[in-house]
């Protein structure tokens, strides 16, 4: 199976979630939106007609009560005998037909409903009827001729009890027309009730259609991830296979190369020995090389249940570099608890070799180079920290120093592809630990490793004691031990 980069790209699950939501969340906001101006216009219309409605009930009701105090002040006035209060009953009845008029003027632009102005005008057309008579009354009152006057208002009784009819015609046409509007309301607010429920299916619609298209895309990228899957499988066997080969390739030159070491070495006299010597473990790491970087290629099984001693290989790394610190003047100062981590130990010695290398290939000219490495269990993991005294770095080199081809702008200088760090890290993290640094500009790195305790580690001091800290390993110098490794 392989992977087909031509394939037209699908929509973006994110994209589609995004749209999709936005989608749901405009519709409610819309119903709501919707709903509320819908009940505010209506309520607001409502409102006002039935406002009016009530206004017109006080006025008319008012205009009633006026007409009948009116006749009620007639009456007195045509029996009454003391002059003072008969000129107070006819301010009184003055004040009356103000009122009258005043109530009047408010009530006549309410004249809205239906029937309702022509049955005022026919009240006003009565009224005005009435003021003739009415006065013709007042002056047979104050001419003491009282009978004539009861009967001119005998005669004008059905005139008022027709006004009387009329403005109960107008209070009904008023109350019918307030009662009918807050119907109106009750229907309105069921409408925009009715409008919401409808908007909110329609929410919810489209979150059920949303959740199926999501479902779907769910299922065919589920699909496409099982297929790559498979297909990066494939790849991976097919990797595994090419580094079996080269492996096997490489193995053939280091075989020849063994084969020939073993004839010097039927030759060697007492002068080669130390050269034969090296050339054969350089033969042995090389091959014990290969076959690590052949495991941390695949990064699976084959790393599974290896391990190895931290002291180990520290100290097989210090003899290795105190020719070159006895050249600089420097000095490597060890204390490595001895322990079994998991970590193969071919691939733990190339990281800290990359480690320890760049301390003396980024020295600082006029000082001498100094390396330590400490190595202890803390919090049941192993710690190994190795420090230098070197150029350092840059808060922003920090950040991008274990980045692959990545190089400080100071090192450009220097040989290297910038992939040792890089190699560090994946060694690191191929057996299930973290590596970090610290460092400033001038002062110097530490590299902070935390390893695994293999499964039953139990402490090896007694196979090896580790150089003890305080005790500088320079070139031809022994290491004394101490009584306490770590702090003594």
């Amino acid at each position: 199976m392989t992977l087909d980069p031509d394939r037209s790209p699908k929509p973006s699950l994110s994209w589609i979630l995004t749209v999709g939501l936005a989608a749901l969340i405009g519709v409610f906001v819309i119903s709501d939106a919707v709903a509320l101006a819908s009940m505010r216009a209506v309520l607001k219309s409502d409102l006002v007609i039935v406002g009016d409605a009530l206004e017109s009930i006080n006025l008319v009701t008012r205009l009633d009560g006026d007409i009948d105090q009116e006749r009620l002040v007639i009456d007195a006035r045509i029996f009454e005998t003391d002059p003072s209060e008969a000129k107070r009953l006819e301010q009184q009845l003055t004040d009356l037909d103000r009122n009258f008029d005043a109530a009047a003027e408010e009530y006549a632009p309410l004249t809205t409903f239906p029937g309702e102005r022509e049955i005022w005008q026919r009240v006003r057309g009565q009224v005005e009827a009435l003021k003739q008579p009415l006065h013709r009354a007042l002056d047979l009152s104050r001419q003491h001729q009282e009978q004539a006057a009861l009967a001119q208002m005998h005669h004008l009784q059905s005139a008022f009890e027709g006004i009387d009819h009329e403005i109960d015609d107008l209070v009904a046409i008023n109350r019918h027309e307030a009662s009918r509007q807050v119907d109106a309301m009750a229907r309105h607010q069921r409408r925009a009730l009715f409008l919401m429920v409808l908007l909110s299916i329609a929410g919810v619609t489209i979150a059920l259609l949303l959740a199926v298209v999501l479902g779907r895309t769910i299922r065919r990228r589920e699909r496409e991830n099982t297929a790559l899957t498979r297909a990066l499988e494939d790849r991976n066997r097919e990797l595994d296979s090419f580094s079996g080969r080269v492996a096997h390739d490489l193995r053939g030159p280091l075989t020849v190369v063994h084969l020939a070491t073993s004839r010097l070495v039927e030759r060697q006299t007492s002068a080669e020995l130390g050269t034969i010597a090296m050339l054969e473990r350089g033969v042995r790491r090389m091959d014990s090389l290969i076959q690590d970087l052949l495991a941390l290629s695949r990064i699976g099984s084959e790393l599974r249940g290896t391990t190895c001693d931290p002291s180990a290989v520290a100290e097989s790394l210090a003899d290795e570099l105190r020719p070159q610190l006895e050249n600089e003047g420097g000095g490597l100062d060890l204390d490595v608890e001895p322990r079994n981590v998991a970590c193969t130990e071919g691939l733990l010695r190339q990281a800290l070799w990359n480690i320890l290398s760049n301390a003396l290939k980024y020295r600082r000219p006029d000082v001498a180079p100094k390396v330590e490495v400490r190595g202890r269990v803390e919090d049941g993991q192993y710690v190994l920290q190795l420090s230098d005294n070197g150029m350092g770095m840059s808060p922003t080199d920090a950040q991008h120093a274990f980045e692959p081809f990545y190089r400080a702008e100071r090192s450009q200088s220097q040989a290297g592809t910038g992939l040792g760090l890089a190699i560090v890290k994946r060694i690191i993290e191929a057996h299930g630990g973290t590596v970090r640094l610290e460092s400033s500009v001038a002062v110097g790195t530490t590299f902070i490793i935390t390893l695994r305790l293999a499964n039953g580690d139990l402490p090896a001091a007694t196979e090896r004691m580790p150089v003890p800290r305080g005790t500088l390993a320079r070139a031809g110098e022994d290491a004394r031990p101490s009584d306490d490794p770590w702090h003594g």
